[in-house]
């Protein structure tokens, strides 16, 4: 059973006939009645879905929206991949089967390198997106005691996978630490580049009258963690 369905770049752009979009538009969420069958299909694949007979190896699906049928696959991932489309030509139901197995006798059929990095790269740009999210609720929510004349101090993952505490302090000049593990939660190092986008997200949202990188959290020493410290007007 697969978690989710997307179409391989061949597929998506000869068959479909579909541009390529940026990363941080997953291609399983395309609009298009084959992938919203396969969509449809994907929870339970391939339970109730005849095989493609010509193609031994792997075992390949058929599923069909209108005169239109598709080909697909399962991974040991539980991505179900749309990986070819075709249009059935009246007065026949061979034709498009024809079509996936020319395909995969010519090594085309099933998933590239290239699938696998687009997957792989949508993923990291999905994980930076909620991680940014994360960073700039987490400052809003300082912000808000702030505005209350309440301290505020707490520690988030990011994402669910970067260690990050804030520390903010009432005052004429409101003082916000914000400090970021250079590992993740699994004590890996992360691209430094993960940082500097956040510190930059946070700086464009908050707009802070003044910033400066410290070497403590609040008075506290915070090994492993880069620490910024914004300074607000009251």
């Amino acid at each position: 059973m697969a978690t989710q369905a997307r179409p391989t770049l061949r597929c998506l752009v000869e068959d479909l006939r579909l541009e390529i979009p940026s990363l941080d538009i997953d291609l399983g969420s395309l609009t298009d009645p084959m992938l919203a069958e396969a969509r449809r299909v994907a929870p339970n694949s391939p339970t109730g879905q005849k095989r493609i007979l010509a193609i031994k190896s792997p075992l390949v699906y058929r599923i069909r929206h209108v005169d239109r049928r598709g080909a697909t696959w399962v991974d040991l991932n539980e991505v179900l991949w749309l990986l070819a489309v075709e249009q059935r030509n009246e007065g026949s139901e061979d034709d498009a089967y024809e079509y996936f197995a020319a395909l995969h006798g010519k090594g085309l059929l099933v998933p590239t390198p290239d699938d696998d990095l687009r997957l792989r790269a949508e993923r990291v740009a999905q994980a930076l997106l909620d991680i940014r999210a994360d960073a700039i609720a987490l400052c809003t929510e300082a912000i808000f005691n702030l505005d209350q004349g309440l301290s505020f101090e707490q520690l988030r993952i990011l994402g669910g996978v970067i260690p990050t505490r804030v520390r903010a302090l009432p005052g004429d000049v409101r003082e916000i630490w914000l400090a970021i593990s250079v590992r993740d939660v699994n004590g890996d190092y992360y691209s430094p580049q993960w940082r500097d986008l956040l510190f930059a997200a946070v700086e464009d949202e908050l707009k802070p009258d003044d910033w400066e990188w410290v070497t403590v959290f609040g008075g506290e020493a915070l090994p492993w963690y880069e620490i910024g410290r914004l300074y607000l007007e009251a």
